[in-house]
């Protein structure tokens, strides 16, 4: 028995009465946990009629771990678990436990005993984590940079050319961020730098925090992310001054030991283990809550906070406003999808079935009444709204509501709360009306209301002992009085201190949610504007406006304004908004009027409100008027927000009047506008306009007015775009095509119509091999949406077609339905499609494989790729590599590696090629000592294509290929020969992430910019741009200065790139001036590598100082031709500084332009400029009057530009509606 535990590497213990009652089973699982065996528990015995004790010696040495349930007997159940005990052996880590990685078993064990969602206000209920995410959307931002060529401003021309036509729509996804799903697992792939940064978005009840619980849980049961031996989530509202004190500096290890580990101290060596896992990568940081930390970050943190943003893997998690922050890799939870609310209202009323009559039938009620009101179907994508709405059915009369704002929303859960506390209170609450149940908690709410909004004042999210005493004095509440105030259902105590006797008082508290914590807020600034002491809410108000921090509480206070009874606090309160002191820039504050007025849905419009709309409308001009990408992408970020504004008549006019003028750029901005807002009751002439256009005779306009038909979603399948889809079938171009199956895709059900799957199957069948082609490329756009069993029966069958083209675009279709697909009949199939006579179906048959990822990757599939790898068709080899990458580590074994390593040393030229190639697809996974010493050998091979493949191979390897052998023989292929030799070998410096830069390194990479070939200088000057600030020499910043004048517009561009990687050590006079120049360059790529290096540039203030008006002039005009511009990284008030200080009025263009495309609010306050950007409020102190009036002129001259220019546009011809 001990020999049989000292050989295992695991050890697996089912547990019974008998077991615990065992002294030989005792013996042999003691002697386990001595040896530091992994031990998996798995429980035999139901857990309600027998658990391990916690006093005997099984508890103790299995509690911290999660068990496998086998206590039900049935055969479904005994697969399933032990499915999951297999897949907890494998992926259980095979190394000796030493101390250390115990500290990381403790807190993957949290993890996994997390695996439960607590419901907000009702925490005895939860859902199992894989439940409750139900594949929270998330999207990526494409990148542009290498992709925006063609879009002018169409003031430049004075007639567009058929080529621009041509051009425009090319651009047109890449300009205003077209954005893809992407699944979690590949978060880190859009990341550009070896340390993996991602920065996570979400508004607020959005699902952040839930995200980050899912995550850690997958990662501890080892489903992701399985490169890092450890994650650590950090929530970062926990890290407060009261728990963090100021008596000494914390270290990333302190944070871990103070959050997971407060009653344990480490040695010096644990921590030294734990710090060797930072540096080499093997940890990652998930930082949840960035919103509710930066206003207060405590002192002592500050450095360890820093360092992990600056030098650890790690993911940041943030509201949208509140970011300042540089990410090249950013994304965004979007919400519940339409399906995710219906399984979630399934999901939550089969747990509540046996607590409510009928409780299954009551969620069909809710689906079925939310599905009728667009309002409140938009509302409920916000997971914690629907959390909310769910909640309330059973006791809330919905029956005559149409619309749903945030505000009534969060108000009917407060009086559900109030029936919930006055019935624990022996209070009869059932008949009760609202103002009765506010009238009996008055002094509950009343508490919380001051204490929501000290808080938000304080910047506090963890509410401290001194807050709650604050509070008390102001309400004169005694808590040892009403120890009730705590219990109400808001707070919950968050207490990291020993178990002892500690008052409730003197614990800390946190609301349940933010977004509760800004509502009550907001209760309390509109109770004091409607008291004798209104001049503070007021103050308030005006202090705070454009603090995008306040921004709920005041959204908040206007829809609690619609219900107060006194109408002239509502008058107070908008004449304070729109009251002095003002945004002079204008877009800060016009976002902030859309977010507060689209609250007043469905109520009495109050005398503003035409003006309001009015202002609002204008902005639609600026937009058309600038053609700025920053600025349309700010007003959408407030108009996506809101539901009866995009759902007015006035808005849907203006857009119906905007699409009428002759100007095609302006139209596109419109098309783009509409396909991004939530226009859920669409007119029926902005439908019809849109039906019009998607049979226009012009492709560019038949593919954007399809785009907007989509986002109009189920209303816009009249009868008129379902034929008009049909006849897309027909259309010559292929974007159409795409654009339109994408359309009827987004409008749901109600476009699955007979008549369109229909069409789409009889096409499969068609004797014209032109129609089943298009069939298959629109499956292929369709995607996984087209995966019903008798669309693939149909594909199954287009793959045996007498036509190849048929066969190969049916190989496409599966391809792009992916897993879906993925049936044992499919599969088969595609085997046989290996060995097709036609090349390019066997090529997309790999493919198809390829994209079915792990479940196509049977011991048959490899073993025919791998056949098939000797196939005389070069692009056939090439794409069995490319399936067997897709399927992962199955197809990388050692006998694969091992026969390509002989296969490099074959004589053969067409093996060695081939070994390379397999290798290339393997990447990482194949960087074993032996494969890189071999990889060296073939950088010497006598035929260039092997030193060539060589070197994309190490590439793809890449910081793993990264030794000093490996670098040293790179450098030198440099020099080689032949031009794709040097090509790849800098590609695949490149790819090593950090290079030394050796005397040996610089040196060949100058020699290099000055090579005869113009993709080596391009590849010399990005490998510079990778090592960044410590290459920038003097000789080689003029190295690149001369690049900038390279006949070839990409080196110019690397160039530009490379010069703006080395920050403030570049930021000299002379390469300020040179990438000016390179604004003006005739290529718009070079214009924004250029304007981007700039930016950096710009960040140096003593080189700011020195510019002279006409170089500030070029500046300037030259920010203003690049619509891209942002300006993101530049610090919101450094240009004000400098006009302040320099008191150079050439400086005033560009404050105020850089302040509209920052968004930033700035306004004056008698001798104080406050200037509002993201969560920073800054000030400046100016004396001088002439100062001040120039400032304030400077930017009334800006907008009266803008409205000018949008006049003028309008008389080169508008089409008037009839």
């Amino acid at each position: 028995m001990a020999n049989a535990v000292s050989n295992a590497s695991i050890v697996c213990c089912f547990m019974t009465p008998k077991y615990e009652d065992s002294k030989n089973c005792k013996l042999e699982l003691e002697h386990a946990q001595t040896l530091g065996k992994r031990i998996i528990p798995c429980m035999v015995t139901n857990r309600k009629l027998w658990k391990p004790s916690p006093a005997k010696w099984l508890s103790l040495i299995t509690s911290a771990t999660i068990a496998v349930d086998f206590s039900d007997f049935s055969e479904a159940n005994a697969t399933t678990k032990a499915r999951e005990l297999i897949s907890r052996i494998r992926n259980e880590s095979l190394t000796p436990v030493t101390q250390s990685t115990k500290c990381f078993e403790s807190i993957r064990q949290k993890y996994l005993q997390e695996n439960r969602l607590k419901r907000l206000v009702n925490v005895t209920k939860s859902f199992p984590i894989d439940q409750s995410y139900i594949n929270l959307s998330m999207i990526e931002t494409k990148e542009q940079q290498e992709k925006e060529k063609k879009l002018k401003q169409h003031d430049e021309q004075e007639s567009a050319s058929k080529q621009h036509n041509d051009k425009i729509l090319g651009t047109y996804e890449e300009i205003y961020g077209t954005k893809t799903t992407i699944d979690v697992k590949n978060i880190f792939d859009n990341c550009k730098d070896q340390t993996k940064k991602v920065l996570l978005l979400g508004r607020a009840g959005i699902g952040k925090s839930t995200f980050c619980q899912y995550v850690t849980y997958k990662w501890a049961k080892g489903e992701l992310w399985t490169q890092y031996d450890l994650v650590i989530l950090i929530r970062l509202r926990k890290l407060t001054e009261s728990r963090y004190l100021s008596g000494q500096n914390y270290s990333p290890f302190d944070l871990v030991e103070k959050e997971y580990f407060p009653f344990d101290k480490f040695s010096n060596e644990e921590k030294q283990q734990f710090q060797e896992h930072c540096n080499n990568g093997k940890v990652l940081w998930i930082l949840d809550g960035y919103d509710e930390f930066v206003h207060n970050i405590p002192d002592k943190v500050a450095d360890a906070f820093n360092y992990i943003l600056t030098r650890q893997h790690h993911i940041l998690t943030s509201r949208p406003y509140v970011i300042a922050l540089p990410y090249y890799a950013k994304m965004e939870i979007t919400g519940f999808t339409n399906d995710n609310i219906e399984k979630y209202i399934e999901q939550f009323f089969d747990q509540i079935k046996n607590d409510i009559p009928n409780g299954s039938f009551a969620g069909k009620k809710l689906l079925h009444f939310l599905k009728s009101n667009t309002s409140i179907w938009g509302i409920a994508h916000i997971p914690v709204n629907l959390e909310l709405i769910c909640s309330l059915w059973g006791d809330t009369d919905w029956s005559k509501k149409k619309t749903l704002t945030m505000t009534t929303l969060y108000d009917n859960i407060t009086e559900w709360l109030c029936k919930r506390h006055l019935t624990k209170q022996n209070n009869d609450s059932t008949q009760m009306r609202k103002k009765k149940l506010y009238d009996l908690c008055k002094k509950e709410l009343h508490f919380l209301e001051v204490l929501a909004f000290n808080a938000m004042e304080h910047s506090d999210v963890i509410l401290p002992p001194t807050l709650l005493e604050k509070t008390e004095h102001e309400t004169e509440c005694d808590l040892d009085e009403h120890p009730q105030l705590l219990n109400f259902g808001i707070l919950r105590s968050y207490n990291d201190m020993p178990t002892g006797s500690q008052h409730p008082a003197e614990q800390q508290y946190y609301f349940i949610h933010l977004s509760f914590q800004e509502y009550f807020a907001a209760r309390h600034l509109i109770r004091t504007l409607n008291s004798p002491e209104k001049q503070k809410a007021i103050n308030f108000i005006n202090k705070h406006k454009y603090n995008r921090r306040y921004l709920y509480v005041f959204i908040f206070a206007s829809g609690l304004l619609v219900q107060s009874d006194n109408k002239s606090s509502m008058e107070v309160f908008w004449s304070t908004i729109q009251g002095e002191p003002l945004d002079l820039a204008g877009l800060t504050h016009i976002k902030l009027i859309i977010e507060c007025l689209d609250e007043l849905t469905g109520q009495t419009l109050f005398r503003q409100s035409a003006d309001l709309m009015k202002s609002i409308l204008d902005w639609l001009d600026v937009c058309i008027s600038t053609k700025s990408t920053a600025i349309i992408e700010n007003l959408l970020q407030s108009l996506m927000r809101t539901s009866s504004i995009c759902n007015s008549s006035i808005l849907q006019n203006k857009i119906l009047e905007l699409l009428h003028i002759e100007d095609q750029a302006a139209q596109y901005i419109i098309y783009h506008i509409i396909s991004n807002l939530p226009i859920h009751e669409p007119m029926p002439e902005l439908i019809s306009k849109l039906c019009t256009a998607v049979q226009d005779g012009d492709a560019d306009v038949r593919y954007i007015a399809w785009k907007a038909l989509g986002a109009l979603g189920e209303k816009a399948a009249t009868n008129g775009v379902i034929s008009a889809f049909v006849n897309a079938f027909w259309d010559e171009d292929l974007q159409v095509k795409t654009s339109a199956c994408e359309a009827i895709l987004m409008m749901g059900e109600k476009a699955a119509t007979n008549e369109v799957i229909s069409a789409l199957i009889n096409a499969l069948r068609d004797e014209e091999w032109h129609v089943r082609q298009s069939a298959c490329e629109v499956l292929e756009v369709m995607g996984e949406k087209a995966a019903t069993n008798e669309m693939i029966s149909a594909l199954i069958n287009a793959l045996r077609d007498e036509d190849s083209h048929i066969r190969k675009s049916a190989c496409k279709a599966l391809e792009a339905i992916g897993e879906k697909a993925a049936t044992n009949e499919v599969i088969s199939s595609l085997i046989n499609a290996l060995w097709d006579e036609d090349s390019d179906v066997r090529q997309s048959a790999c493919a198809a494989l390829k994209a079915m990822g792990e479940k196509a990757a049977t011991n048959e599939v490899i073993s025919g790729l791998i056949n098939a790898r000797r196939d005389d068709d070069l692009g056939l080899q090439l794409s069995t590599f490319i399936a067997l990458e897709a399927m992962g580590e199955k197809a990388a074994t050692n006998e694969v590696i091992s026969v390509m390593i002989n296969d490099l040393r074959n004589k053969d030229l067409t093996v060695r090629q081939c070994a390379c190639l397999m290798l290339k697809a393997m990447g990482k996974k194949a960087a074993t000592n032996e494969v890189i010493s071999a990889l060296i050998n073939a950088l010497r091979d006598k035929i260039s294509s092997i030193r060539k493949l060589a070197c994309k191979v190490l590439r793809t390897m890449g910081e793993k290929a990264a030794t000093n052998e490996v670098i040293s023989a790179l450098i030198n292929a440099l020099q080689d020969a032949d031009l794709d030799v040097r090509r790849n070998a800098l590609t695949a410096l490149k790819a090593m992430g950090e290079i030394a830069p050796t005397n040996g390194v610089i040196s060949s990479l100058i020699d290099a910019l000055l090579d005869e070939d113009s993709d080596v200088r391009g590849w010399a000057c990005a490998a510079l741009k990778v090592i960044g600030e410590k290459a920038a020499t003097s000789e080689v910043i003029f190295a690149l200065i001369n690049a900038l004048w390279d006949e070839d517009s990409d080196v110019r561009g690397s160039a530009c790139a490379a010069l703006g990687a080395m920050g403030e050590k570049a930021a000299t006079n002379e390469v300020i001036s040179s990438l000016i120049n390179a604004l003006r360059d005739n290529d718009l790529d070079v214009r924004q590598y250029a304007c981007e290096a700039l930016e950096r540039a710009m960040c140096c203030y003593p080189a700011m100082k020195e510019l002279v008006p006409q170089t500030l002039q070029k500046l300037y005009k030259s920010i203003r031709k690049l619509d891209k511009i942002k300006l993101n990284i530049l610090p919101s008030n450094q240009l004000i500084k400098l006009y302040l200080e320099t008191k150079n009025d050439a400086w005033l263009p560009m404050v105020t332009y850089t302040a509209l495309l920052q968004g930033v609010a700035v306004t004056i306050v008698e001798d104080k400029i406050m200037i509002y950007h993201m969560n920073e409020v800054s000030e400046l102190n100016v004396s001088s009057q002439e100062l001040k009036e120039n400032l304030v002129n400077s930017f009334k001259n800006q907008q009266n530009e803008f409205r000018q220019n949008f006049i003028a546009l309008r008389k080169t011809g508008i089409k008037m509606l009839e």
